[in-house]
């Protein structure tokens, strides 16, 4: 499932990579890396409350999750460096 909506998500940002047509909000070059990482934090973090072969850690988190939500983290991040940094004239960012 996840791989269906990275390749949609990249599919769309195909356009914008074009010169004859401006690039559309949301889909920009480098969101499609973003949102594999916010949806693959999310993902990793919902299968690992399923289990039940870890012990607590902090919280009541297991280290997997720890690093499920840094993952969703660094997706954020990179999320709004591609939504605020503005293209240059060549079609790059």
């Amino acid at each position: 499932m996840l791989c269906a909506i990275l390749y949609a998500s990249w599919r769309k940002s195909l356009p914008s990579l074009r010169r004859d047509k401006a690039p559309g909000w949301p889909w920009r070059p480098g969101l499609t890396v973003a949102l594999a990482f916010l949806l693959y934090g999310v993902a990793r973090f919902i299968l690992e409350s399923l289990r039940d072969d870890n012990p607590f850690e902090i919280a009541s988190l297991t280290i997997s999750q720890l690093a499920a939500i840094a993952v969703f983290v660094v997706g954020i991040i990179l999320f709004a460096i591609v939504m605020t940094t503005k293209p240059d004239a060549r079609g790059g960012e």
